[in-house]
């Protein structure tokens, strides 16, 4: 089922939250870039939230901030909490908000709008209200697979949303039901551990981390964030706030400029459908090719999952194994999953028996030539060097979500 949006009457009027703490500069940005967003003629309303921390000037100068901000589209709230609450129960809180509105769009303040996402937010609303798979609606576009650090591309199949078992925190939109049915899994208060398939970049988060906790409760109820092709909202990632040490621009994408119909696809009719670790779904593969159809088999493309996590009898794997490969293909259509599409001969991506894996194989040979498949060919040393840098940029620059 596959629905071009239209001009209806709203039954959606998701209310506007912002994430704020110690970033001025950020707010001031983002409030902007809301203000001059298009929205219905009806009035909507704004909800800034700021964790507080009377240590910190910049604290206080958030809340004047916002203070005189003039909000032009309707009604504006200022919640100051009462205490620091750090990031996970800042979010948590201002989820519950969902106790008195029927829909919510939540932006943490290095972000910047789309003038476009309002509109999206209540037409993708509309469109999936009633999909007990969706966990949540993201804002944002992933053009960066964090666990692999490599770059992450969907299938294109004409569509206009994508799915991903991974919650979006650059900008996300829930229903009130949502968001309950996450909460009542929530106050179970689950636990996360090695034992889970979850990546172990994922599981080495820090417990202020809501999206931790949020990717389990995916993952153990099999639902999925919708993810939009076109960006509608970009991150800064900003010095300051919860988890950000340095700026980067590592995750600044485009955003949607120009109006447009949005085409939205139900998860059972789409093609580009993938897990948490960004690899798209056996049965996706499957209608996109007949040679795998035979075999019961999980996606490793990236080559980041543990063996020992993988439970079907065959993988689809970038990670070296060497003896005794079912099949092999190129890597150089891209995104990678068409090499595999097309049949494209190579000895990149093997398809091999999960009990034929041998655990400690050779993983720089991996990186090697996937970073030349995304970027450029490079030498072991030079390779050696990258992932160095790039290690200790990441810790220094983006702690975590």
């Amino acid at each position: 089922m596959v629905k071009n949006s239209k001009k209806e009457s709203i039954l959606f009027k998701p209310v506007i939250v912002v994430i704020a703490y110690n970033r001025p500069s950020s707010l001031d940005r983002i409030l902007t870039s809301i203000s001059n967003a298009s929205y219905p003629n009806d009035s909507v309303r704004l909800i800034i939230s700021i964790d507080r921390n009377d240590k910190d000037i910049n604290n206080n100068k958030v809340f004047e901030m916002a203070n005189k901000y003039n909000w032009e589209h309707g009604e504006k709230e200022i919640i100051f909490q009462e205490e620091n609450l750090g990031l996970r129960k800042h979010i948590i809180k201002c989820g519950d908000l969902l106790n008195q509105f029927d829909s919510l769009i939540m932006l943490e303040d290095d972000l910047f709008v789309s003038p476009y996402f309002y509109r999206y937010s209540i037409e993708a609303l509309e469109f999936y209200k009633n999909h007990s798979y969706v966990g949540g609606i993201a804002l944002y576009n992933y053009s960066f697979n964090e666990t692999a650090r490599l770059p992450f591309t969907p299938i294109d199949d004409g569509n206009d949303s994508y799915f991903l078992q991974l919650p979006c925190s650059w900008g996300q939109v829930w229903t009130s039901g949502q968001w309950k049915l996450f909460k009542k899994w929530y106050d179970q208060k689950p636990s996360i551990s090695e034992n889970n398939a979850i990546p172990k970049n994922i599981i080495a988060w820090p417990e202020s981390s809501w999206k931790k906790y949020f990717t389990k409760y995916l993952i153990d109820n099999n639902k999925f964030f919708v993810y939009p092709r076109y960006s509608l909202t970009t991150n800064f990632s900003d010095e300051g706030g919860f988890h950000i040490k340095q700026s980067t621009t590592l995750f600044q994408v485009p955003i949607l400029n120009n109006n447009k119909n949005f085409k939205f696809v139900d998860i059972n009719d789409s093609l580009a459908v993938y897990d948490v670790y960004c690899e798209i779904l056996p049965e996706k593969l499957n209608r996109l090719t007949s040679l795998l159809k035979v075999y019961n088999f999980e996606c490793d493309l990236y080559g980041t999952k543990e063996i020992d996590k993988i439970q079907l009898p065959y993988i689809v794997t970038t990670q070296n194994y060497g003896m005794q490969i079912e099949k092999s293909f190129g890597l150089k259509m891209k995104p990678h999953e068409m090499n595999v599409i097309y049949n494209i001969e190579g000895d990149r991506i093997f398809l091999i028996k999960r009990e034929n894996v041998i655990k400690k194989y050779n993983s720089l040979n991996r990186l090697l030539y996937l970073s030349e498949y995304f970027y450029t060919k490079m030498t072991k040393k030079t390779i050696l060097l990258m992932i160095e840098k790039i290690i200790q940029t990441i810790i220094k620059k983006v702690r975590f979500w």
